[in-house]
């Protein structure tokens, strides 16, 4: 198994003890401590997201002069319990009396989701290969700069294309998400500095995030339930070819250009047919689906015939169905994407149900105490409130907001951190529209 890195706010043996107090900061610019250049007065603040996207990182320096491009490296007093990993984009300058050495510099670094696309879209093909072992052969482009995580061997294998339009990221991505995995990038110690590495889960075997009740110390900014997005049945249109030949209506046999993207048994979309199918002649090349059923119309030579998912999740639907007191409780979704496998495009459908069978929940926090320093961004946490509101359940850290509460000249940071919790995942568009 790879190594394990530590991640913001993540226990390390003998690093974490009784009596632990408020951990100091250090900021790092270009591999030189910049602590002390740090401007006071909150211009330091960390965003972090989950599944890699949009992390970023605002902090204002003086005293010297800051480089773009140049790495920033935010961790606690431990040299390998990092905050942010980053790369400097932007730089503003204004000036703060007349000496020279009065500039104020406002720079903003994102996080090494960049820096991971700028090496180039993937354009590979996968077969039943691990998650593992293609998130590896992905990274092995960028000549050692990132490596692989925690990624444990019970995410299985996939089947999987990428084209030249995908770059990695996007493509780690739809990996994690065929998986109902999450991902992220996190640097770890090592010989020579920390190196950046990719880690792809469904659950992180750390130190247990502090649970949220009562008496823990935070301020609640807003909670939310929403049905509106739920779903207990999938349909999935996946990658298609062409019909070699005219098929008349109520065909067994189905011939097409490429039999190797279905499975040797399943349904396929052909018109406005659902086929059923029971084998096919060939595993690669020109061949036909074989004992078909369901096809109510003629097909011509050249048309599309494309493979189709359906997945339902049977208790969901009769749980719904009890709360409603109407209906089957059935809710039907539809997704397509004509780069998916039938494995990807069969994953992928019972991801989408299990994580939207039921309302989508969220609930925003705000906590300045340290016992919270273990909250990351895809992460559990178990909240039991009943002031001031009610609210039992199991939730994920969606994103993850860190605020610098007082300067880091000669002393201990205060931070605080702003915090999402969700059953689902935001989109970067939702995200960037509805901030926490």
């Amino acid at each position: 198994m790879p190594p394990l890195h530590a991640r913001a706010g993540v226990a390390i043996a003998g690093v974490i003890s009784a009596g632990w107090t408020t951990p100091n900061v250090k900021v790092f610019i270009g591999g030189v401590d910049r602590t002390d250049n740090v401007d006071g007065g909150g211009s330091f603040r960390i965003m972090r997201s989950l599944d890699g996207a949009a992390s970023s990182c605002q902090l204002v320096v003086n005293g010297f002069v800051p480089v773009q491009w140049q790495r920033v490296l935010i961790t606690y007093t431990t040299p390998d319990q990092y905050m942010f990993s980053g790369t400097i984009l932007a730089i503003q300058v204004a000036p703060n009396g007349r000496a020279a050495d009065g500039l104020l510099w406002q720079c903003t670094a994102v996080g090494d989701t960049w820096l991971l696309d700028t090496f180039g879209p993937v354009f590979k093909r996968y077969i039943d290969r691990g998650v593992s072992t293609i998130v590896g052969d992905i990274l092995s482009t960028t000549g050692g700069v990132f490596g692989l995580g925690f990624i444990p061997s019970s995410l299985g294998n996939l089947s999987m294309e990428f084209g030249l339009n995908e770059m990695p990221s996007a493509a780690i991505d739809r990996v994690a998400k065929a998986k109902d995995a999450y991902w992220d990038i996190m640097p770890s110690g090592c010989p020579g500095g920390p190196s950046r590495l990719v880690s792809v889960y469904t659950d992180y075997p750390e130190a247990p995030v502090f649970p949220i009740g009562n008496t823990t110390e935070i301020a609640v900014a807003g909670y939310t339930s929403d049905g509106s997005q739920v779903r207990t049945r999938e349909l999935f249109q996946g990658k298609s070819t062409k019909t070699s030949a005219p098929v008349g209506t109520g065909a067994t046999v189905v011939p097409v250009t490429d039999i190797g993207i279905f499975p040797n048994s399943g349904k396929a979309v052909a018109g406005f047919s659902i086929l059923t199918y029971t084998g096919r002649s060939a595993t690669a090349g020109a061949g036909s689906l074989t004992g078909v059923t369901g096809l109510t119309e003629d097909l011509a030579e050249g048309d599309d015939v494309a493979i189709f998912v359906q997945h339902d999740d049977a208790p969901a639907q009769a749980a719904l169905a009890a709360l409603l007191g109407v209906g089957s409780g059935i809710v039907t979704h539809t997704q397509s994407a004509d780069d998916a496998t039938a494995t990807e495009s069969s994953e992928r459908a019972s991801a989408d149900v299990d994580l939207f069978k039921s309302a989508m929940t969220e609930l925003v926090y705000s906590s300045v105490s340290e016992t919270h320093r273990h909250v990351d961004v895809g992460r559990k946490q178990t909240v039991n409130l009943t002031l001031p509101l009610t609210v039992s359940d199991t939730f994920r850290v969606q994103s993850l907001t860190i605020v610098r509460k007082a300067a880091t000249k000669g002393g201990v940071v205060n931070l605080e951190r702003q915090v999402s919790l969700t059953r689902w995942r935001r989109s970067l568009t939702q995200i960037l529209r509805g901030g926490l």
